[in-house]
């Protein structure tokens, strides 16, 4: 239940408008939308989940249960903390549907790997650092997961990293500054409120503005353009190219936005447990290796930081002019 409700708290335009959550004092970051998923979870559909007859009879399951699932609450999961790890890590049936699924439905093949071989693969093992039990692929499997690390990859750089898709995630966010009230999203303790924002509802707000330049893109189709790129991973001597791009259309007075959000990391290496290495399991006593110590690809893969400065379409021809003197 907590794997089918964990992204139910998407904010209209999924991850795109996460930009305006509001700040909450209390976890000292903005809300995220795992934050509204619980609220959704242990709000409106609590009566869904413990009034079905099915769960009321059988296996009692409570809504407490499926958001700290997801929140990783040890103070009500307690042993059951151990299956977070379906739902958010490096190995989560998560990223294992969304890059399939994004896949067959843009129609690219760069999300593609082989799923029955994962799923046949994963085995339970013994993290040889804590002694704990943990989820991992076997050692015969290793080539499976190493796909699946540059499927995503790929995904990213490709799609989700795209130029256009890029730009309309700029357009959407400076747009909903303009339509939501104080230009945020409403809290989680606000859910009602929240679930009655939906696409289709934020596109006719922007009707509602198309004097502003944001709205009228998103309605029109008239994105900005991309005058000036860096490579995924730029020399000092690119960073100076960009430096130099960015003075020139600011001597010429041409407006540009710089676009920095197409960079992360597609496999990390660090010990969080969210971020955890996918782990590899061999022998009768089933110890675990990290995934790098097999696949040169993972243990090499380096951060993409590619940074794109973006003008007004009716500017871009100038603009490319400009920065390329």
């Amino acid at each position: 239940m907590a794997t089918l409700l964990h992204d139910i708290g998407h904010a209209p335009f999924s991850h795109a408008s996460e930009d305006v959550m509001p700040y909450c004092d209390k976890l000292n970051r903005p809300y995220k939308h795992e934050d509204y998923s619980s609220a959704i979870i242990i709000g409106p559909l609590r009566g869904v989940i413990e009034d079905h007859q099915i769960n009321k009879s059988n296996y009692r399951i409570g809504a407490d249960e499926v958001a700290a699932l997801l929140e990783g609450d040890i103070s009500i999961l307690e042993g059951k903390l151990f299956w977070k790890v379906i739902i958010s890590s490096q190995l989560d049936a998560d990223r294992g549907d969304y890059l399939l699924r994004d896949s067959h439905h843009i129609g690219v093949k760069y999300g593609i790997y082989d799923y029955s071989r994962l799923l046949n693969t994963l085995v339970l093992g013994v993290d040889p650092e804590t002694n704990e039990l943990i989820l991992g692929g076997h050692e015969g499997g290793w080539h499976v997961a190493e796909s699946l690390v540059i499927a995503r990859y790929q995904m990213f750089t490709q799609v989700y990293f795209h130029k256009t898709r890029r730009a309309y995630d700029y357009h959407l966010k400076e747009a909903l500054g303009k339509i939501l009230e104080d230009g945020k999203l409403p809290p989680p303790r606000e859910i009602d409120e929240f679930l009655s924002l939906d696409d289709m509802g934020i596109l006719q707000g922007a009707k509602s503005h198309t004097g502003d330049f944001n709205c009228k893109a998103l309605l029109n189709r008239g994105h900005v353009k991309v005058a000036f790129a860096t490579p995924e991973t730029p020399t000092e001597k690119d960073e100076q190219k960009l430096e130099d791009a960015k003075k020139r259309l600011k001597d010429t007075g041409i407006w540009f936005y710089e676009d920095k959000a197409a960079s992360g990391l597609w496999y990390k290496l660090d010990t969080e447990e969210e971020n955890k290495e996918i782990m590899i399991i061999k022998g009768r006593d089933r110890e675990a290796s990290p995934l790098s110590t097999y696949s040169s690809i993972a243990k090499n893969m380096d951060e993409v930081k590619q940074i794109r400065v973006y003008v007004k379409p009716e500017d871009k021809e100038k603009a490319v002019g400009v920065v390329q003197q």
